[in-house]
Parts: structure tokens; sequence; C-alpha cells
């Protein structure tokens, strides 16, 4: 559900600017992606004894990957910086939270994912929080290369995360 509404927010703010959503259609590995996988329904439609419910719910399963190839690269030609900004701090936020609910317990929504050893913020697996870490690591450390003027928020980003990172006990 949660993946549904970002991916519709995501191709909301993609059409705004539609001008980039016709420009990612002239996109050549997409087309080639498309062409695969109209390919690969008539290949299955042709050579296969799947059903043909069965093979167009795969089809649109992979068209669906299309799009939403689609709409991120058309919205990161159009906002990349709040992209980085955004990824930046929610996984910022989510770090301070998984700090503050490792020293008090009660924070957790379930206890399913409270570890006595390693924090998890709301991921059960410490290394799945580590890798989400180590990727809004990256991004601040984007925006500290990649802008004009040091911002002391993406210094703030990369000292939280990394921080966290190392309290996850992850070996990634």
């Amino acid at each position: 559900a949660v993946s549904s509404v970002i991916l519709l927010i995501f191709g909301f703010l993609a059409f705004l600017k539609t001008e980039r959503v016709l420009g990612v259609m002239k996109d050549s590995a997409l087309l080639f992606y498309l062409t695969y996988v109209g390919l690969a329904f008539a290949i299955t439609l042709l050579f296969s004894n799947q059903l043909f419910e069965e093979a167009l719910r795969c089809a649109l399963i992979l068209t669906g990957y299309g799009a939403i190839y689609a709409l991120s690269a058309s919205l990161c030609k159009v906002s990349r910086l709040w992209i980085l900004w955004g990824v930046s701090t929610l996984v910022s936020l989510l770090a301070i939270y998984g700090l503050a609910a490792h020293q008090f317990p009660e924070l957790y929504l379930s206890e399913k994912v409270f570890n006595h050893h390693a924090i998890t913020a709301t991921f059960t697996n410490p290394n799945h929080f580590a890798t989400l870490l180590g990727f809004a690591i990256l991004t601040s450390l984007t925006l500290l290369v990649t802008q004009a003027r040091l911002h002391f928020l993406a210094i703030i980003f990369v000292a939280i995360c990394s921080y966290t990172l190392l309290q996850t006990g992850s070996r990634a």
C-alpha cells in the first residue's frame, strides 16, 4: 500500500511537467524494455500452455516496472535536488526515531522489531535498516559534493545516519 501511494505521488509530480514525461518516452532503454515485454508476451502465448489471463497479468506487471522506471526518470530530471533532500531528510528522521526507540522500547509500534543488541527502527532486521542508512549517507554526501555552498544540514544528516549505521551492528 505504501509503495502504491508513493508511486501515485511520483506519477502526479512527474505529470506536472508533461514535457519531461514525453522526453522519457524517447528513452531507448525504456523502448527496448517495452519491446522485450511485448515479445515475451507473444512468445509465451505461442509456445507455452500458460493461460492468456496469467500471461497478460505477468505482462502487465512487467509493464508496471517500465512505468515505475519512466516516472522515476522523469521525476529525477524534474527535481533531482528535491529527491535527494527528501531521501536524506526522511531517512535521517527514521534514524533519530530508531535511536530514540532503542533507548525507550515503548516507542516501537510492534514488539517484533525490538532488538536488544542493535537498532532496527521500523525494520525487523538491522541489516535492512543499515542498507537504507547507507543509501541516505550517499544521498547526503551527494548533496555536500554537488552544491555550490556547504549545507550544514547535509553534514548533520551524514553524521546521524553514520552513527546510526554503526549502531545497527550490520557487517554491510
